[in-house]
Parts: C-alpha cells; sequence; structure tokens
C-alpha cells in the first residue's frame, strides 16, 4: 500500500474539481444552481428518468454538505417525481421540503407557498382532499400576507 503526500492529493483534488469531476465533499452551494438548471430543462424536455438521477445526486451532495438549499432541491425532485406519477414519491419529498422551509425561511415566505401549492396537487391526487384544502388556504393565506406587506 503506497502512502500519498498530502499536498499530492491536494493537487488531485484541485485538478478533479477543474474538470469537473469533484468529490461530494467538494461539491456544495455554487454548483447547485447549474444542476437544478439542467434538472429543470431535462424535465421540461420529457426526459424524466436522467432529471430524476440528475435531482437524486444534487439532493445527495446538498445533504453531504447540509447546505440550506437543499429544500429547493427535494422540491424540484419532488415536481420531477410527481410528473412521471410517483405520487407517493413526491408527497414525502414535499413534507420534508416543506419542514426544511419552514426551518430556514419562516413561517411566511414566498417559497413556501409554493411548495405548498404544490404539495397540495399531490395530496389532491392521493385522495386526501382535506389535507389538500388546509395546504391549499394556508399558501393562499402566505399570499395574502406577503400582498399586504409595503415594500
Amino acid at each position: 500500500r503506497r502512502v500519498r503526500c498530502p499536498v499530492r492529493r491536494g493537487r488531485e483534488r484541485r485538478r478533479r474539481r477543474e474538470q469537473g469531476r469533484a468529490p461530494i465533499r467538494d461539491a456544495g452551494r455554487a454548483r447547485f444552481p447549474r444542476r437544478q438548471l439542467l434538472v429543470e430543462a431535462l424535465s421540461g424536455l420529457g426526459q424524466f428518468h436522467p432529471a430524476d438521477t440528475a435531482g437524486r445526486r444534487a439532493v445527495d451532495i446538498l445533504r453531504a454538505t447540509s447546505d440550506p438549499a437543499l429544500a429547493e432541491a427535494m422540491k424540484v425532485l419532488a415536481a420531477i417525481k410527481a410528473d412521471r406519477g410517483l405520487d407517493e414519491q413526491a408527497d414525502r419529498l414535499f413534507q420534508s421540503a416543506v419542514s426544511l422551509l419552514e426551518e430556514s425561511v419562516g413561517q411566511t415566505h414566498l417559497e413556501l407557498a409554493d411548495c405548498l401549492d404544490r404539495h397540495a396537487a399531490v395530496a389532491w391526487k392521493l385522495g386526501r382532499f382535506e389535507e389538500a384544502d388546509a395546504m391549499m388556504s394556508r399558501a393562499q393565506q402566505i399570499r395574502r400576507v406577503l400582498s399586504a406587506v409595503p415594500v
């Protein structure tokens, strides 16, 4: 077994980063917007399987780095799952995204209202009408509060 020099390891890590093959611990918030654009573009073109794979990878990366953008990545992945008809998986992802958004941005934020609307649509498709109605009214209430706030 060969012992590697720490300087050489640093050079190798830098080279991999420049080539776009950085390990998970080197990837983080800076790479997420590009990955999210890729995921949204692929799903918009109807390429759901590659979009699903890229979305799961983004969630894994952000979970490993404890990044606050994890809620957004979960929301995007849940929307892809819902588009593919995987409503139970989408429901779980939306539940996680809503709880993360409540912790990170607070109870009255537009991102939370959008996530609640999408989650309500999935809950409605699953037959949980009362829960879906409660989520939609909560999202509407958040939007009403935000529109009353002077800018």
